[in-house]
């Protein structure tokens, strides 16, 4: 079972997921989602990196459709969708088979020295292509650059995406991540 705070968490990514806006993530979310991350990573067309934000998305995309799809519609409500996580990733411990492939494949992309970490540029890109407000992914760097070097290890944003997804603390660094919940 999830908390109030976790709820809260769900239903703030689930609205950033649902960019077509009918209350409902689809796969033409995650068509639209993946090119915003992977033109918001500035990477060439013709990179492979840029192909690999791409894959990562629609492959979660499938892999989300096929357990959550209750209904066999194509599209998933926001109950599905609590319901879903809730099962997989959160009561399961399904964050690492699940979202850390995916993130370390995004991350990646908007790593443009490959030196393992993301500035607070880089973040701020990477958050803002995901739908979040410039002050909030702002505020997410901060919040999680604990140690204050003004970079976040791919380390670092994987654990604050962990807090997110599965943390039922209130005050758990991740919980920032996507904007105010």
């Amino acid at each position: 079972m999830i908390n109030e705070v976790q709820a809260a968490k769900l239903d703030r990514r689930f609205t950033l997921l649902d960019l077509t806006g009918d209350n409902y993530v689809q796969r033409e979310d995650y068509e639209e989602l993946a090119r915003r991350l992977a033109q918001g990573a500035s990477l060439p067309l013709d990179h492979p990196q840029r192909q690999d934000i791409v894959d990562s998305l629609l492959g979660l995309w499938e892999a989300i459709a096929a357990k959550v799809d209750g209904d066999g519609d194509g599209r998933i409500s926001r109950d599905e969708w609590h319901a879903s996580v809730a099962k997989s990733i959160i009561e399961r411990d399904g964050f690492d088979r699940i979202i850390a492939p995916v993130a370390e494949a995004v991350l990646a992309g908007y790593d443009a020295d490959s030196d393992g970490e993301l500035d607070q540029d880089e973040f701020e890109s990477f958050l803002t292509a995901m739908g979040v407000d410039a002050g909030d992914a702002s505020a997410a760097f901060d919040q999680i650059d604990t140690d204050g070097t003004g970079a976040l290890t791919l380390d670092e944003i994987t654990e604050a995406l962990r807090d997110f997804y599965t943390s039922p603390d209130p005050d758990a660094l991740g919980n920032a991540l996507y904007g105010k919940i």
